[in-house]
């Protein structure tokens, strides 16, 4: 704040602020709180059982409620993405948020009510909204599929490595 009124800021970016900042900002006139284009995705190790198996992985994907975590974790400060392109883009959804469908895919895949499936190794790095989104996911994963995951924390540099090396099942990626 004190940057701010000394002219030394004229923009922050992907922050996390806290509704004290927020409110000693929101006073003055040139002070924005805007969304911006960026996604954020978990890779799928696909030369990996079961994640080899598209049902796997659609089920994965339709179990996350996208909504929720925009709403619930990143205090409203962003979309959900329901697509690749950025949502000016006009671009029809292509991710689905359905957790019948999840059930439904998992089950078809071998796996009825998560019975069988290996723990989950999801790698994310040290930024404390990534973990954050990291455990939303999980308990997601969780309540609507019944499986289980080890978040796996580590420096951007070990992430890559893990990703390049394969040591994982899902790995936290943002574009």
């Amino acid at each position: 704040l004190a940057a701010y009124r000394a002219g030394e800021l004229d923009a922050i970016t992907n922050a996390d602020l806290s509704p004290l900042v927020l409110k000693l900002l929101s006073p003055y006139d040139d002070f924005r709180k805007m969304t911006h284009s960026a996604l954020n995705f978990y890779e799928v190790n696909t030369a990996k059982a079961p994640f080899s198996d598209r049902r796997v992985r659609e089920a994965l994907s339709n179990a996350i409620e996208r909504d929720r975590l925009t709403e619930a974790e990143m205090d409203g400060a962003t979309r959900p993405a329901l697509g690749f392109l950025p949502y000016s883009s006009g671009e029809t959804p292509t991710l689905t948020q359905d957790r019948e469908k999840a059930r439904d895919l998992l089950d078809q895949a071998g796996f009825p009510d998560g019975a069988g499936f290996p723990e989950i190794k999801l790698i994310v790095n040290r930024n404390d909204t990534q973990q954050r989104v990291a455990r939303s996911v999980a308990k997601m994963w969780k309540q609507n599929l019944n499986l289980e995951t080890e978040i796996v924390v580590k420096e951007m540099a070990e992430v890559e490595k893990a990703r390049t090396t394969g040591d994982f099942d899902l790995v936290r990626r943002g574009a």
